[in-house]
């Protein structure tokens, strides 16, 4: 599929789609953006991971923003308990340094 853009579909995989932009991104120097370091780490938990998957977590940068946006708020024990956090042995977190939720391009990022 080709878009106005140029921006084709690359990689479809799991719940993730990397266009050709996002894999651009892999040449540098660039920051890496939401779909990369998702597909990373859904790559990860289901391919290098699987065998100890009920004891892992890998947070991408959308659920780690929405989760830091809702800290200290009644809202997020309902985000939070379908990731079961304490079954888990270790979990990742994609983070960004930006305390300005407003600005998308600020801090150092990921």
């Amino acid at each position: 599929m080709t878009f106005q853009n140029g921006d084709d579909k690359v990689l479809s995989y799991g719940d993730n789609l990397l266009r050709r932009s996002d894999v651009d991104l892999l040449d540098g120097p660039s920051w890496l953006n939401d779909q990369i370091i998702t597909f990373y780490f859904d790559y990860l938990w289901r391919e290098v991971y699987a065998a100890q998957q009920s004891s892992l977590l890998f947070v991408g940068g959308a659920m780690t923003f929405l989760l830091s946006q809702l800290a200290g708020t009644g809202d997020i024990s309902g985000i939070l308990a379908p990731l079961q956090l304490s079954s888990k042995s270790l979990i990742c977190f994609a983070v960004n340094d930006n305390p300005d939720a407003g600005n998308a391009e600020g801090g150092s990022h990921w």
